[in-house]
């Protein structure tokens, strides 16, 4: 009888991560339960990292349920590793249409991991797609234990070689790891799939840190940075041009990496006084979005150029600037159709998101004239309440993750006296509103100009955000620089505090 109950409240769970056979699209679900969670419940979030064509890394973030489950769903254009953060940070493999089901060991937090394998088995994976996300997992141990850890001890070499000395490395060391791969996979039942990924992840892993090293070395011996990278011999480079890298390259984590430092190269390579003139100057955005992408083109050729050009509007696209692309988004400057459509996707994606914003009131956005006192407005408005300030802007990542926190901390409080009040800081009104109305933030927000910040900011000595303020039932502020809605069970005292509980 408790094996049949037990089936069905498996069966149950893993219904809620399941797509149905007629939508197996790109839609791509992650989601799981931690164990024992009711025993852990201060850790509250887990964070699903899925590689970009145009940045790093998509970051996703949910709350865990009372119950200790959570859900991603979100849309993959092809194979990838991805990344789930809860306790350590393990890789997991996903293809478009898959249901992972993946089961956290809650007891991680209290016991003693000594290993990676240790770190790995607290990681259970089933569902559509789970044989290939468990050879990777198992692979992954051995990457950490057998490659990656050779970078941890090589801090001597970057900052002792030369250019053409760490290629040489580079190479030597790509074949020692390429051999490492080959015993590994001879000693387990791998499928092609993985021995075809592992070589090119291993692979694409080199390239990265050789592309890192023109900023690392000089990082380490003092050197000026953009000296040291107009020295580099165009022949250091013969790795990624020789490679012929596409779209279809696209298989690991490590290639967004390695096109970000692409363009750190790109960046390093404008003369300081040029910088500093462009990037600092009173210079129209459209007019540096311009700049950059003809210091592109007269670089690169082909994918590369495709590439930078795609990367450049996308981050426009990414922190909801779309104004900023008004005079100069033109997809005719990339030639190569996949690269194209996919950045075309996201910009009708976040057209969509525009014309909402435009045609949608909402009475909690408070566009702040520079007449007002901002906090002695609030305590009016809000008096009786316990007022938590969040300063915040579309730009900070931290600030992002604090609020996914924040929804948390407020549905625990829904039933207490206690506003939430969030300030967005040196960020344009339309990133602003495309953010709050994407991500759902629920409360009172509000944009101030940059006098009422600057007033602020001496007031209550902001040195940074995310920062956050906390005002009691008396109007008193009993805390200018307030507990992070991480800090959880530091945050609810804090409240609790300023409602006189």
């Amino acid at each position: 009888m408790k094996n049949i109950i037990f089936l069905a409240f498996f069966t149950i769970l893993f219904t809620s991560c399941s797509i149905s056979e007629d939508n197996r699209t790109n839609k791509t679900i992650v989601c799981g339960k931690v164990s024992d969670y009711k025993q852990i419940s201060e850790h509250t979030m887990v964070t699903l990292f899925v590689p970009n064509l145009f940045t790093e890394k998509q970051v996703l973030y949910d709350l865990i349920k009372d119950d200790g489950s959570f859900r991603f769903e979100f849309d993959l254009n092809h194979p990838i590793d991805i990344e789930l953060e809860y306790f350590g940070r393990p890789r997991l493999y996903a293809s478009p249409g898959d249901s992972l089901f993946i089961t956290i060991d809650g007891n991680c937090w209290t016991n003693v991991i000594n290993n990676n394998q240790e770190l790995y088995d607290l990681y259970q994976v089933s569902g559509r797609g789970s044989e290939l996300a468990q050879e990777v997992k198992n692979y992954s141990v051995f990457f950490e234990d057998s490659i990656n850890i050779d970078f941890h001890t090589s801090d001597s070499i970057v900052k002792t070689s030369s250019p053409l000395e760490y290629a040489t490395y580079m190479d030597e060391k790509l074949n020692r790891d390429l051999k490492k791969l080959e015993s590994y996979l001879s000693s387990q039942h791998n499928g092609k799939s993985l021995q075809d990924w592992a070589q090119t992840d291993i692979t694409q892993n080199n390239w990265w840190y050789r592309m890192r090293y023109i900023w690392t070395h000089p990082m380490k011996t003092g050197e000026n940075m953009k000296q040291f990278v107009a020295s580099i011999p165009e022949s250091y480079y013969n790795f990624l041009y020789a490679a012929n890298l596409t779209v279809d390259d696209f298989k690991t984590s490590w290639f967004g990496a390695i096109m970000h430092e692409l363009d750190v190269k790109t960046t390093l390579s404008i003369p300081q006084e040029i910088e500093d003139s462009v990037f600092f100057g009173n210079v129209y955005i459209g007019d540096q979005i311009r700049f950059e992408i003809e210091n592109y083109q007269n670089q690169y050729n082909g994918f590369f150029k495709d590439i930078l050009i795609a990367k450049r509007f996308y981050r426009e696209l990414e922190n909801h600037e779309l104004n900023n692309l008004a005079d100069v988004y033109d997809t005719s400057l990339i030639v190569d159709a996949k690269v194209k459509s996919q950045l075309q996707a996201v910009y009708d994606k976040e057209k969509v998101l525009y014309e909402k914003i435009q045609a949608k009131g909402d009475s909690h956005l408070h566009i702040v004239d520079s007449e007002s006192d901002f906090i002695n407005d609030i305590k009016a408005k809000y008096q009786g309440k316990a007022i938590y300030i969040d300063f915040w802007a579309p730009w900070c990542a931290p600030c992002m993750t604090e609020i996914e926190y924040s929804k948390g901390i407020k549905e625990r409080l829904k039933e207490k006296d206690v506003v939430f009040v969030y300030v967005g800081w040196k960020c344009t009104e339309e990133s602003w509103k495309a953010t709050i109305t994407e991500m759902g933030i629920k409360g009172e927000h509000y944009i101030l100009d940059n006098e009422d910040l600057a007033i602020l900011n001496k007031e209550l000595d902001i040195n940074g955000i995310p920062h956050y303020t906390l005002i009691n039932r008396q109007g008193e502020m009993i805390y200018s620089n307030a507990p992070r809605p991480s800090d959880n069970e530091v945050l609810i005292d804090a409240i609790n505090e300023a409602l006189n509980i």
